[in-house]
Order: C-alpha cells, then sequence, then structure tokens
C-alpha cells in the first residue's frame, strides 16, 4: 500500500519527501486515499442485526453537507485526490443506513409516533464531599429509586463500597462496568432509576484509560537523534559525519555498525555495543564543526581541555551542592491515613511515570536535608498532582506550603485545584493574588502568620514583604523562568532552608544543565494521556484566507479559538482586522485590565458567549479549556521557545484534532537564524511529550549559561554539547566516588545474525534509535518492552532483531557484572573480568557451575571458559545468560572494600 501510494504521486511532488521519509508522521491519517483505492466509513462496520439510532437526521444529513462544502473550497491543490475520496458524502450515508439492521429516528421532541420514550437528567459530581453523595442517594432510596453505581475496576467498587453507610451499601448496585457518564432517568416503565458512574461522584474530573507507556520510555529521543549527514562525536576519534547503517558479515555471524566519515574521506565502523560512546554533535548557536582526523592528536588536545573544563565546573557545582547539603530542616514524621485517603481520591489513573515522581518527592521528605527538586512534563501530564501530594504531605505534618505561579488566572486555577483535593481533610487553602480584595488578602496574611492557613496559592504577591509564614516547610514554584532576577535571589535564599520544588513543562537551559549534572534531583513525566492528538504546528505569514478557513474549521466543531497578540497598544487594530475577516464578535483580554473585567472576560469567554478570545500572552500558563482547539499566535518570532511552547500547550487537551498557527508579520524581509530556528524547533516537536526535548534544542540554540562564572562556550563548541555533558558527569562521578558506566566498554562477540532488516524497519534514524535504546538498556524489563515495542510497530520479530536483543542483553549483564568480554568463537566461550571486579578463582568456578575453567592473569584479571556446541543454539545463550545473572547478582549484593566480589 506504500509503495502504490508513492507511485500515485508525479515525480518530485511536496508529499513523496514526507511519505518516502517516514512511516509515521501527524496527520497521517489523512492521506488514507493514497493508500487503498476503495476507503471505508464507520457504517460500513455497522453489523446487520442491532439497532442504529439517528439522532436528528436532518441535522446529520446538514451537516456533512456543510463540512463536504467547506472542506471543498479550502482542499490543498498539491493532494492528488479530491475531498470526496477523504469525507462522507450524504449519499454514502443513506447506503450505509440501507445496510443496517433496525433503525430508530430520535427527534428532538417525543411524538405520537415513539416506541419509547425516557427523559434523563446528567447528574452532578459532589466535588469531593463523601456526606452529600450519601444524602443524595439516600434521598433516591427513600423516593424509590433503584441506583446502580458503574466503576472502571474492582478496586474502585471496593473503594466506594468503603465510603457508603452499611445501610446505603446493601441498597445500592455497585458494579465493574464501563460508562462515559451517569444520567437519572424518574419515569420509566420500570420505576424511577439513577444511573452513576463513580469517576464522576467525587471529582469533576475524568479518569482517562489506561495508558500504554511512552514509545521507548524516556531513553529515545528526537532532539538527538541520528540522521544520515549530521555531525556526530566518537569519544576515540572525535567529530565526524554519520552516514548510516553498514551491515558486514564474517564467519561468526552478521551485524551491523554506524559508518562514520572523517577528514580525508576515511571511514569508520562503530560496532553496536559502543553505540553510546557516539554523541550527536550539539552545540550553541548551531556551529558548523570541522572533521577530525582519525588517529590525530588534535582532538585528544581539545578532549583533554575540555575535560579540565569539565572538572572545574563540577568541582564548583559539587561545592554549591554541598552547602546545600549542609543545610538542614526537621525531619517530617512519618505520614497517616489521610495521605493514604487523598491518594486513594486521587480521580485519575496515575501513569507509571508519575507514579515514580510521587515516589522520589515523597522519598525526598524522608532525609534531614531539604528538597530541590525539578519536576518537567507536559502540559496536562499529571504535574499538579504530585505537587499536591507533596503539599499535603507536609501541611499534614504541621507545616506550611506556598505554591508560587506566575499569573493570577493560573493562581485561581491551583486554588481551586487545591482546595477541591483537600476538601475532605483538614487543610485550609488560601490564595493572594490581585484578583482579592484587601480584606480578603489581609485575612489570608492573618491565617498564614498565625498558622490556620496551611496552603497558599499566590502569585508575585507571595513574595512581598507583608507575608508571614508561621511556619514554612514548602516552597512549590510553577514555571521558575517566568519570574525575574529579584524574586529569584529570594528563592535562592529560601531553598537552603525549606523543601522546594519547581515544576515546567520546559526547563530554562541554565536549569536543565543543572540537572543534568546530577546537581540538582530530577523527576520527568513523559506519558501523555490516551486519546491525546500531537498538535498539528504550521509556520505562516499573516494570511486572512488561512485564518478564516482554520476559524471556520474549528467553529464547525462547535469549538473556540485563542488568538494571541502579545501587545496591549496595538490589541483594538487587530480586534477590528479580526471582525472584519471573520464576520464575528471577537472578545479581548489582557493584564492591566481591571481585575473584576478580566474575570468577566475570561469566564463569558469559557461559559461560550464567545468564539474567539484575542489576548496576550496572559493565557500561557494554567487554562484548562477542552472546547479551545486553535490558537493564532501572531509575531510569533518576538516569544521565547518554552513560552511558545506553553502558548501551544493551551490547544489540544481533548481528544479533538488541534492546530496552532506560529504567524510571523506580514512584509518583514526575513527572520534572524535564531528566531527561525525557535519556530522551527517548536513545528518540528509536535509529538506528546516534547517538553523535554524543546528545552534540549533550547539549549543546543542558546548554550548551557555562564554555570558559577565558568565560560565553557568555546569548550562545548570544541567537543559538542552531548560530549561535554558526558565528561561533566563523569567528574561528578568521580567527586563522588563512583564510576561512570561508560568510562570502560564491554566488548561483546557471539555468533549468530543481529541486525535489524531494511525491509523491516526501512527509516535509518527510526533503526538507529532503536538500536541505541536497546543497547542503553539498563534492565532486562527493557530489553523486553524494546521487543514488546518492535512486534506492536512492525509485525512479527525475525531471528536476526531477536539476535539484537540478545546481545544487547548480555552486553548489559556483563557490565554489571564486572566484565570487559564476552567472545564466543572457535568453540569456546571467554569471560574476561575487570581487574578489580574479579571474584576469587575457587569462588567463581563454584558459582559458574559444571563446564567452566578458569586462570587468572598477573594483572588481576580472572577469564573463565567454556566450550560450546557448533552452533551456539539457544541452550548455549541461556546458560551464558544465567552464569552472567549470578556474577551480577552476587556483584550487587557481596561487594569487597576494594570493589571486588567474593
Amino acid at each position: 500500500h506504500w509503495n502504490r501510494a508513492l507511485d500515485a504521486l508525479p515525480p518530485e511532488h511536496p508529499l513523496e519527501e514526507r511519505l518516502s521519509g517516514s512511516f509515521d508522521f501527524p496527520g497521517i491519517e489523512h492521506y488514507v486515499p493514497l493508500f487503498f483505492k476503495e476507503t471505508g466509513t464507520i457504517l460500513d462496520y455497522l453489523p446487520a442485526i442491532g439497532t442504529l439510532v439517528l439522532l436528528e437526521p436532518e441535522r446529520i444529513e446538514a451537516s456533512v453537507e456543510a463540512a463536504l462544502e467547506a472542506r471543498m473550497s479550502s482542499f490543498p491543490e498539491e493532494v492528488p485526490f479530491s475531498p470526496e475520496d477523504l469525507y462522507v458524502r450524504p449519499e454514502v450515508l443513506h447506503r450505509g443506513m440501507e445496510r443496517a439492521g433496525q433503525v430508530l429516528v430520535h427527534l428532538p421532541e417525543a411524538g405520537g409516533e415513539a416506541d419509547f420514550s425516557m427523559p434523563t437528567t446528567p447528574v452532578s459530581g459532589f466535588a469531593g464531599h463523601t456526606g452529600e453523595m450519601v444524602r443524595q442517594f439516600r434521598a433516591w432510596l427513600s423516593e424509590g429509586y433503584r441506583v446502580f453505581i458503574a466503576c472502571d475496576t474492582r478496586a474502585e467498587s471496593e473503594t466506594i463500597a468503603e465510603l457508603l453507610p452499611e445501610e446505603v451499601r446493601a441498597a445500592v448496585d455497585i458494579s465493574v462496568a464501563s460508562l462515559s457518564e451517569g444520567f437519572v432517568a424518574p419515569d420509566t416503565p420500570s420505576g424511577p432509576l439513577a444511573f452513576l458512574v463513580e469517576r464522576e461522584l467525587l471529582s469533576r474530573r475524568r479518569r482517562p484509560e489506561r495508558v500504554r507507556k511512552f514509545r521507548g520510555g524516556q531513553t529515545v529521543s528526537d532532539w538527538d537523534e541520528f540522521t544520515p549527514g549530521c555531525f556526530v562525536v566518537h569519544e576515540t576519534h572525535g567529530i565526524g559525519r554519520f552516514l548510516g547503517i553498514r551491515r558486514i558479515s564474517t564467519s561468526d555471524g552478521t551485524w551491523d555498525c554506524l559508518e562514520m566519515e572523517y577528514e580525508g574521506g576515511d571511514k569508520l565502523l562503530v560496532p553496536l555495543h559502543e553505540i553510546g560512546r557516539v554523541k550527536k554533535y550539539l552545540s550553541p548557536g548551531g556551529a558548523q564543526p570541522a572533521l577530525d582526523r582519525i588517529g590525530g592528536a588534535v582532538w585528544q588536545g581539545r578532549l583533554g581541555r575540555a575535560r579540565k573544563k569539565a572538572g572545574e565546573i563540577a568541582g564548583r557545582l559539587a561545592m554549591l551542592y554541598a552547602e546545600r547539603k549542609a543545610g538542614t530542616r526537621p525531619v517530617l514524621p512519618p505520614p497517616g491515613r489521610q495521605m493514604q485517603a487523598l491518594a486513594e481520591s486521587f480521580p485519575y489513573e496515575e501513569t507509571a511515570d508519575q507514579r515514580k515522581a510521587i515516589e522520589s518527592v515523597l522519598a525526598d521528605f524522608d532525609g534531614p536535608n531539604p528538597m530541590d527538586r525539578l519536576l518537567c512534563g507536559d502540559v496536562g501530564f499529571g504535574k499538579t498532582e504530585v505537587a499536591v501530594r507533596a503539599a499535603f504531605r507536609v501541611a499534614e505534618a504541621g507545616r506550611q506550603v506556598a505554591v508560587l505561579v506566575p499569573t493570577t488566572i493560573l493562581a485561581e486555577q491551583h486554588f481551586n485545584t487545591f482546595r477541591d483535593r483537600t476538601a475532605e481533610f483538614s487543610v485550609t487553602v488560601g490564595l493572594l493574588s490581585r484578583f482579592q480584595t484587601p480584606p480578603e488578602q489581609k485575612a489570608v496574611l492573618r491565617g498564614l502568620a498565625e498558622g490556620r492557613v496551611g496552603i497558599v496559592v499566590g502569585t508575585h504577591r507571595l513574595l512581598q514583604k507583608d507575608v508571614r509564614f508561621n511556619d514554612l516547610g514548602l516552597l512549590i514554584v510553577d514555571e521558575e523562568h517566568r519570574f525575574g532576577v529579584r524574586q529569584k535571589e529570594y528563592l535562592r535564599e529560601v531553598r537552603s532552608s525549606v523543601d522546594t520544588l519547581s515544576m515546567t513543562a520546559t526547563p530554562i537551559p541554565r536549569t536543565l544543565h543543572m540537572s543534568l549534572s546530577g546537581f540538582r534531583n530530577i523527576s520527568l513525566i513523559s506519558t501523555p494521556p490516551r486519546d491525546r492528538y500531537p498538535i498539528q504546528t504550521r509556520i505562516i505569514r499573516w494570511d486572512e484566507a488561512v485564518i478564516r478557513r482554520a476559524v471556520d474549521r474549528e467553529l464547525e466543531r462547535d469549538g473556540q479559538v485563542f488568538f494571541v497578540h502579545n501587545r496591549i497598544q496595538t490589541l483594538d487594530r487587530v480586534k477590528e482586522r479580526l471582525e472584519r475577516i471573520l464576520d464575528l464578535d471577537v472578545v479581548t483580554g489582557h493584564g492591566r485590565m481591571p481585575p473584576t473585567m478580566l474575570e468577566d472576560v475570561m469566564y463569558s469567554f469559557i461559559e461560550g458567549d464567545y468564539r474567539v478570545l484575542l489576548c496576550t500572552s496572559i493565557i500561557e500558563s494554567g487554562l484548562d479549556l477542552p472546547r479551545v482547539n486553535t490558537i493564532f499566535i501572531d509575531n510569533a518570532h518576538a516569544f521565547g521557545i518554552a513560552d511558545l511552547y506553553q502558548l501551544r500547550g493551551r490547544v489540544g487537551r481533548s481528544r479533538r484534532q488541534a492546530y496552532c498557527y506560529l504567524m510571523t508579520p506580514e512584509g518583514k524581509a526575513g527572520l534572524k537564524p535564531e528566531e527561525r530556528g525557535r519556530l522551527e524547533a517548536v513545528q518540528r516537536y509536535t509529538r506528546l511529550g516534547s517538553g523535554w526535548h524543546v528545552a534540549m534544542r533550547d539549549l543546543e540554540i542558546r548554550g548551557g549559561g555562564e554555570l558559577l562564572g565558568a565560560g565553557q562556550h568555546g569548550h562545548v563548541d570544541a567537543v559538542g554539547y552531548g560530549m561535554f555533558e558526558e565528561l561533566l558527569a563523569r567528574e561528578v562521578m568521580a567527586l563522588r566516588g563512583g564510576e561512570s558506566e561508560e568510562s570502560w566498554t564491554v566488548r561483546v562477540e557471539i555468533p549468530g545474525e543481529a541486525y535489524i532488516p531494511e525491509e523491516y524497519a526501512p527509516d535509518t534514524s527510526e533503526r538507529v534509535n532503536l538500536y541505541r535504546w536497546v543497547w542503553r538498556a539498563s534492565c532486562e524489563e527493557t530489553v523486553e518492552e524494546w521487543l514488546s515495542y518492535i512486534q506492536d510497530r512492525f509485525g512479527e520479530v525475525p531471528e536476526p532483531v531477536r539476535g539484537v536483543a540478545d546481545r544487547s542483553l548480555i552486553h548489559m549483564l556483563a557490565g554489571q557484572a564486572g566484565l570487559e568480554e564476552v567472545v564466543a568463537s572457535g568453540g569456546t566461550v571467554r569471560l574476561v573480568f575487570r581487574a578489580g571486579s574479579a571474584p576469587r578463582k575457587d569462588r567463581a568456578l563454584e558459582r559458574a557451575g559444571p563446564g567452566w575453567t578458569a586462570s587468572a592473569e598477573p594483572t588481576g584479571r580472572l577469564v573463565l571458559y567454556r566450550r560450546f556446541r557448533d552452533d551456539f543454539h539457544h541452550g548455549e545463550k541461556e546458560t551464558l545468560l544465567r552464569v552472567l545473572r549470578i556474577f551480577k547478582s552476587y556483584r550487587d549484593t557481596k561487594p569487597g572494600k576494594d570493589g571486588s566480589v567474593g
């Protein structure tokens, strides 16, 4: 089908490069007619038996005709098929209904011809108030209602049952069933009914369905992906150009290598077990490096100077780290039962990343040193719940929590979230922002000073001198990069004595650099909600036709639009122009409005009184409006990369496809390279969970910043950011008395085929990423997950791909067992231990089992041997893996004083 689609395109067609270069890109579903001669609709899947219910059939047909007409007027000319090939036509609708079984027509009002009518009303949630829920249940039961509660899981059914008094629980039917939302039917032939959904009862929010782990975890990332022609850095040989993957065959088997080109056209083949020693060359400002000569001394000189600078930086960072660690604070008492109750009341299903972040934050409270953790995750990925758990842990212990946010709107939203989540518990939540009246602010200030307010949410107002805490224990900072120099100085002072949790979707380069260097704890949440689509992002000039088409498309599906123009002085002029283009009322909002007026504007937009909101970047943080799924950002080149990413995150928070237009001015001659780089980075990173990669691209564009006055820009240029970061990480590890896993290489050579065939995964970059993922694995579960992903993505796993998994597993276990060589050739398996990591000879043989012999070298290395069958079949691999697991486990549990085992 894919080849047929490519053949259907004329030569040098704009789509040809995109289709031939990838098997998966956002919006690929819109090109279905290219792949299949005949396309179906949902109506083709209707069974011959069953009932099809049409809700207002005339409106359905009118909507189909209107949508098709709108598509035909705006369909791209370069697409080689008609919109009728992609969208349902009215006659297709009729044919589908003819093929279906019984068809019932639902009209707005039931008439005399209706066979059955059951008027229903929606069910309101109880916002965490269990007592109110029980009271309503008792009222329904006293009125003769039959009450049904649908729970997603058995655990939820047990939880809801525990919340109900015994007499209510006995009268209510609680079942594990899937129901989208509840309803009440007071008049049915069998009597009044109340159908309820557990997820709606105690929260307004909806729990999403179970999500799969983000493909590739955090190992495969596209900010540093290898593409043919890009610059890469090998630790031994320096900067080269990546050419692709080269397959080599020997008498022992076939496997892939990375092929790199160096000065003079010299080629280097890098075996995959050394893939960790190859980094993509990233440089602040996008500098183009010169190729090194293989075996030349120039690279080693640059590497040595960079290593020396990394050592200096690591030393200074270590001093700062030691000063922070020297600070102490009272250890919190063990968490009580209320902490567990709060966790159980969470109305969403925790993702694996989110659960790990919560565990890490709560573990930070167990020690005597103040926490300083960065929590990085995309908008809507669950950072706020991590903050809620942390705040409640501190408040339950009797200390106070300050939640600092950059905007009044975000403060209002966080206040509502923290208040709703803690409504069942004895924690008082306050709000400090300019939206409040002076008397309201004074009441909160008194509560903070007297210790009655346990959690306070606020803007910069929290940093003013009249704010006094009775016992501040935790500071939560949302989007720290949005605060000024003075505020950050204040935060630095506070960090030395209280726990600090910073949250962001795109950390600024300096913060990111500190975290990657190991001197600041970091937690990543990269698992997206289910049924969330990547946001389609385009860079355009101001174009009235594009604006009109995009807004019409959004209005067709009853949506709303953000239009961001960040100059208050010209907002009115832009409003007049938009109203002329769109022929509808546009409402405006900005930060200099009186608080009551801005509040009225926002709430009227939320209620749907207006379809288009023209505003400044005041919406950048906090707004959660699922109906808004199109955003225009005017003069996008003037925004920072993190700001653009945050603004784009205001849409795409529902199950609908969202669109973002990055607009540059009319008549502007051209953008500066840095401006263009920011826009292209945001356009490129549309995949869910890309905030981390956007931050890395920002670091590449702007550099890591002057860390403690250390000017490392030239050293980063000399070796690339990835290699400099590796050097810095090793220096940090050395200062902490540890050993970097990549400071030595494990040589793995076993018979058999180990490669990913081109016909199985044609894209070179994707194959490199898959190799990097599996060869960087740190546990056996990662290798199993890799195989599962491979099968799910490409189909049945061929033997050469299983060979890749086997080799990477052997490589990982060998490194963790203290080996430097695993070689199987000439009928013999040879295991060579690194000096200082070797067990005693007798212990090694005892644990390896029968069939092994050993010899000790004067250098302190121990070598184990075993004969194997000529074909090194499956059983021999299993024997090898068993022995490696034994030595890994023994080394983990029985370390000697010198690091050796036994």
